[in-house]
């Protein structure tokens, strides 16, 4: 997709309201090689463990271990939309534990389910992440 054909899809994530409930990620997995072509020979770590905490204002904050076996923090802010049963949203912010002492990141996803309990699917650049987003 072009840098182009982005712009509605930023412009419609802007125009989302914040969280508008804290709530926490279990961050689980991720599965690397889709839709880029990542280096096969490296072995990269697809059990990122982790906790994300999302207030209700948007702003983001979380650990896991990375794909490349370190711990990585991050913070930032957060919109989604408010649908029943599917969502989109995006973080975006500073992430550590990744090339350089911080990083910036930016990551789309997907929420599947009732907003009490729901599978969270995002996407950076070469890995889907899996993660259960529950409502506090």
């Amino acid at each position: 997709m072009s840098r182009l054909g982005m712009y509605p899809i930023v412009i419609g994530l802007l125009a989302c309201s914040t969280v508008g409930a804290d709530q926490l990620d279990i961050i689980a997995a991720s599965k690397h090689g889709v839709l880029v072509d990542l280096d096969a020979t490296y072995d990269f770590n697809e059990s990122n463990i982790g906790l994300g905490y999302i207030a209700d204002n948007g702003v983001t904050v979380g650990a896991y271990n990375n794909s490349y076996r370190h711990t990585s923090v991050y913070v930032g802010y957060t919109v989604e939309t408010h649908a029943k049963y599917l969502n989109v949203g995006v973080v975006s912010g500073l992430v550590t534990g990744y090339t350089g002492l911080v990083s910036p990141m930016v990551m789309p996803y997907v929420l599947i389910g009732p907003s009490d309990v729901r599978l969270k699917v995002g996407y950076i650049p070469g890995a889907f992440t899996f993660m259960l987003n529950v409502e506090l």
